[in-house]
C-alpha cells in the first residue's frame, strides 16, 4: 500500500470555506477574490438596508459574498466598491448556513473594479 500526500493541493472549499465556498461549487467559472464592497437592498424603488461585505468569488458578471441581510431570490441590490462606484445586481441564488447567507448575484454593468488577483 502506498500513501500519497495531497497536502499541497488546495480545494475551492478550503480557499473560501464556509457557506460561500459551498455556493461557489455551483458556479465553477467564478474565481476566489477578496474585494470589500457595500451592499444595499433596493425594494419598491427605494434603497433599504445596507451592509459592508467582502466579495469572495467573482467573474463573468457574477459575484458571491456572505451576508447577514435577509436577501431573497430576485432581490435587487446596489454593490459599491471602495471608490464609490455602484453597480446594480439581482440575487440569483441564496444558501443559508449557521446564521449567515451566501449570496450569488448577477451584475448589470461592467465588473472592472472586481478584476483583482
Amino acid at each position: 500500500m502506498t500513501a500519497v500526500d495531497n497536502s499541497s493541493h488546495t480545494t475551492l472549499t478550503e480557499l473560501a470555506g464556509g457557506c460561500t465556498g459551498r455556493l461557489a461549487r455551483f458556479f465553477p467559472e467564478l474565481r476566489p477574490v477578496e474585494v470589500p464592497a457595500a451592499v444595499q437592498l433596493v425594494r419598491g424603488g427605494s434603497a433599504g438596508a445596507r451592509e459592508l461585505v467582502r466579495v469572495e468569488f467573482a467573474g463573468a458578471g457574477r459575484v458571491i459574498f456572505s451576508s447577514l441581510l435577509a436577501l431573497e431570490f430576485a432581490d435587487r441590490l446596489l454593490l459599491q466598491d471602495e471608490a464609490g462606484q455602484q453597480l446594480e445586481a439581482r440575487v440569483i441564488a441564496v444558501q443559508h448556513h449557521e446564521g449567515r447567507s451566501a449570496v450569488a448575484v448577477q451584475i448589470n454593468g461592467q465588473l472592472s473594479w472586481m478584476k483583482r488577483p
